[in-house]
């Protein structure tokens, strides 16, 4: 059983009564008296402290969340520049960049963005390369048509001479 009254009509006192029992008999009771300026005092002490490392808590939790996100963004940010390098055609792998070591997911995906690049790259070179070579053999086919074409111009002058020197003699031997 609990109370709380006032000791000498002046001190807010917390009153415990407590059974005392020996052997099974109920031979008595304890009855013990806490000021309440010592409760209070100790409640708000408990109060302010479980508030303090609360706040700590909390200051600590949004410094790490603060970080990781800082974190996240800045690669985020990188990823995108290179992402926007490579829609404007720089294909270029720049060794710089420190965040492909990292062995978390961020430097997973930066380590393939890197080899997209380098992959792109390399078909697109593998493309410049057999375009020279078309155009190359494309500007031989030209030339070869040309000098067939002369050829046969000249063949083909050749022929109405012929005939004419045997239209000539035709008629000369009429």
């Amino acid at each position: 059983f609990s109370s709380q009254y006032l000791y000498m009509d002046e001190i807010p006192t917390y009153d415990v009564i407590y059974p005392v029992e020996i052997n099974g008999e109920h031979v008595g009771a304890i009855n013990i008296g806490f000021a309440m300026e010592t409760v209070n005092a100790t409640v708000s002490k408990t109060v302010y402290t479980i508030s303090m490392v609360g706040v700590a808590i909390v200051i600590l939790l949004s410094a790490i969340l603060f970080r990781g996100s800082s974190y996240a963004i800045r690669i985020i940010n990188r990823l995108k520049n290179q992402m926007n390098e490579m829609a404007k055609g720089d294909f270029v792998i720049k060794n710089s960049d420190n965040i492909k070591t990292a062995n978390d997911e961020f430097g997973e995906i930066t380590q393939a963005v890197a080899t997209m690049k380098s992959s792109v790259r390399t078909v697109l070179e593998s493309v410049i390369d057999r375009s020279y070579a078309l155009a190359s053999q494309s500007e031989e086919l030209t030339s070869t048509t040309h000098q067939s074409a002369a050829a046969a111009d000249q063949a083909a002058r050749a022929v109405e001479d012929i005939a004419r020197g045997a239209a000539a003699q035709a008629s000369d031997t009429e």
